[in-house]
């Protein structure tokens, strides 16, 4: 691949919500494929397309959105959330990797956002009878604008390969 210098990439998002709420005995292969597809194979994609470009200039921030369900499991997102820890894992991966090419690259674990799709995923868990542990402080869209917009400026330079939880302290784990 040949990069062009005036194709230059600062900053690279990655954010997809995909889910499936369905209890492990119910999920399909194609269910899990899906998710997986979605998300980290997706994340994967575009990092392996901009990483030549922010190398080619000097340098570059990677900040992928994943979820808390990475790290604490819910019966209804099973998938998703094992997703979410690959996606960690892989953005770890990636911050080690190209760390010395000046890439730094992050995770940002959203809890709870006021949306749709966090109605949706409450729903899943009450219908499983799963635990609404962590749900009783909705985040706001803004609240993960601004830990992505700060990791992305010059205030998180020294931070790399980190996941930060954005959950207004609801998740369980360390």
């Amino acid at each position: 691949m040949r990069v062009d210098d005036r194709a230059r990439i600062a900053v690279l998002v990655n954010s997809t919500a995909v889910g499936v709420a369905k209890d492990f005995l119910s999920l399909t292969d194609d269910d899990w494929l899906a998710v997986l597809d979605a998300k980290l194979l997706t994340y994967a994609r575009t990092m392996r397309a901009a990483l030549p470009h922010m190398i080619a200039g000097g340098g570059g921030c990677i900040i992928n959105l994943s979820g808390r369900g990475g790290r604490q499991p819910s019966a209804a997102h099973l998938a998703g959330g094992s997703a979410n820890a690959a996606v960690t894992l892989l953005t770890k991966g990636v911050a080690e990797s190209y760390r010395t090419r000046g890439i730094r690259a992050n995770t940002v674990l959203p809890g709870p956002i006021r949306s749709e799709r966090a109605d949706a995923v409450q729903r899943g868990n009450q219908a499983l009878g799963a635990s609404a542990a962590g749900w009783d402080r909705i985040g706001e869209p803004q609240d993960v604008a601004e830990a992505v917009a700060w990791l992305a400026g010059e205030g998180a330079r020294h931070v790399n390969g980190t996941a930060i939880a954005v959950d207004g302290g609801g998740t369980a784990a360390v």
